[in-house]
């Protein structure tokens, strides 16, 4: 079963994970490595924490469980 609900700031970690590893595959042909790897995860996390406090509703995520 999939479900769908509002972002919690208690998803911030996930979503920075996400966010990250999908910049670094994506771009990985267009920025340099050396530009890719340099991505904080930790700011990443901190950007999504406060744009989650900032903003609640405007994020969405989905996970499947059985």
């Amino acid at each position: 079963m999939e479900r769908i609900r509002t972002a919690r700031v208690a998803d911030a970690p996930g979503i920075a994970r996400v966010h990250l590893t999908s910049w670094r595959e994506t771009y990985a042909h267009l920025l340099s490595a050396a530009f890719l790897d340099d991505q904080d995860p930790v700011e990443r996390e901190a950007m999504w924490r406060r744009a989650l406090a900032r903003d609640p509703g405007r994020v969405h995520v989905a996970w499947s469980f059985t």
